[in-house]
């Protein structure tokens, strides 16, 4: 058991640093585009990848799903039932994800004109990652709820490798005007990429099993997740861009850029809470030793990122980002804090929704409209909206917290008319 536990946690500990240098390729891959493209062509890549990343909220969904549904599977015991599911939902997966294509094929004209691309081939071509993108996700889904953690790994750095050399590529070919063509290029290779590694991975049974059902709820409230925290870090952007002054919404986007380096590392453990609580909870073990263990991981990253962002940041950030920084050092401690007790946040989010606690995901919106909420009446200046922030989080953190303690030590469960055995 303690050979089996010590594999896993390698594992990992793999996937999250493979996580790590993706981010640090997907920098490069903006910083190489950002100085060999024209505004126009980088524009054309950017909307490429906005449209990427609304996709990724329903792919993250059905990655979630499946790795939560096939780790509990998983812990009950070896029937093969994941097998039959990941076919049955990828079936499913191919069917609505093309009825969708058809209808993004429909509104292409609208997106054209409404855009300014002046060239459909743009969201034409993009169409293929609707589909290529959800059933990589499904797959990766899969391989990580059987604890294949190296195989995930191997998807996502590839993908974003492929990404940074087709730009390569296209740049050395002078074919700049098509580079956004790499991002479904890149999806392409994905999708490839894990049905290899999926046909590697399955074992065939000669048992039948009966059909397991998707868990729908579990998908909705991990979306509603999603959401809240895409909210919680891009309404304050907006708002700020509607409030303040120009120079001034400069200066709070490059704040919220560099605070929000936080977020990314006091987040990292959350690519396994679900595989290891939704595990845990299929055998019938307390998922509590693993929460306690990511969550401490988690609690140790935030306080890191915050001590070196926050406090030192006064050394640290104009030397990184120049001297034009020097104007936000002042609000920084204080945004970095609330990222972090943001980022935190999630992780408790996370652990009761692994165990089909649909009442927190709701409660997650709660830090999204408060801080909301915050901004429109208190948006004077750069100041105002940075403790709006940490406000926001510091009474969604106790709030959040509240509720943890109520499920898990005593027998007051205010989660149970939204919990639902999936």
């Amino acid at each position: 058991m303690k050979h089996l536990v010590k594999k896993y946690l390698s594992g990992g500990t793999l996937l999250l640093g493979s996580i790590m240098i993706v981010n640090a390729i997907n920098f490069v891959f903006n910083a190489y585009l950002g100085r060999v493209l024209t505004f126009e062509e980088f524009g054309l890549v950017t909307l490429v990848n906005t449209f990427l990343y609304i996709a990724v909220v329903l792919f993250s969904a059905l990655y979630a799903t499946v790795n939560h549904k096939v780790a509990y599977l998983l812990g009950k015991g070896p029937t093969h039932a994941s097998i039959p599911f990941l076919t049955q939902t990828n079936k499913h997966v191919l069917v609505i994800s093309l009825g969708i294509s058809v209808l993004w094929l429909i509104f292409i004209p609208f997106l054209d004109r409404f855009f300014q691309i002046n060239n459909f081939l743009v969201p034409f071509l993009f169409t293929p990652i609707i589909t290529l993108g959800a059933l990589t996700a499904t797959n990766k889904g899969f391989l990580q709820g059987i604890f294949n953690f190296k195989s995930v790994a191997i998807i996502i750095i590839a993908e974003a490798i492929s990404k940074l050399l087709f730009a390569w590529m296209f740049v050395s070919a002078h074919l700049t005007a098509w580079v956004y063509v790499v991002i479904p290029l890149s999806v392409l290779f994905a999708f490839l990429l894990s049905m290899w590694m999926l046909a590697e991975n399955k074992q065939t049974s000669e048992k039948s099993v009966p059909a397991i059902h998707f868990p729908r709820k579990f998908f909705v409230a991990f979306i509603i997740t999603g959401l809240s925290s895409t909210a919680f870090l891009t309404f304050d952007l907006l708002l700020a861009k509607h409030f303040l002054p120009p120079v001034e919404a400069g200066q709070y986007a490059l704040l919220s850029l560099i605070g929000k380096m936080v977020y990314f590392f006091g987040t990292l453990p959350n690519a396994l809470m679900i595989t290891f609580v939704s595990n845990d909870e299929g055998s019938n073990r307390d998922s509590r030793f693993s929460f306690y263990k990511l969550f401490a991981i988690a609690a140790t990253l935030s306080m890191g990122a915050f001590l070196i962002i926050g406090l030192f940041g006064s050394m640290l950030i104009p030397f990184l980002f120049g001297s034009k920084t020097e104007v936000i050092l002042p609000y920084l401690t204080t945004y970095a804090a609330g990222i972090a007790l943001f980022a935190i946040s999630l992780i408790i989010v996370s652990y009761h929704l692994a165990k089909r606690q649909y009442f927190f995901p709701i409660c997650a919106i709660f830090a999204a409209v408060l801080m909301s909420v915050g901004i429109i009446f208190f948006h004077a200046n750069i100041e105002q909206i940075t403790h709006v922030i940490f406000y926001s989080s510091l009474i969604s953190f106790f709030i959040i917290s509240f509720f943890h303690i109520l499920e898990m030590y005593t027998n007051i469960s205010l989660t149970e008319r939204f919990s639902t055995a999936s």
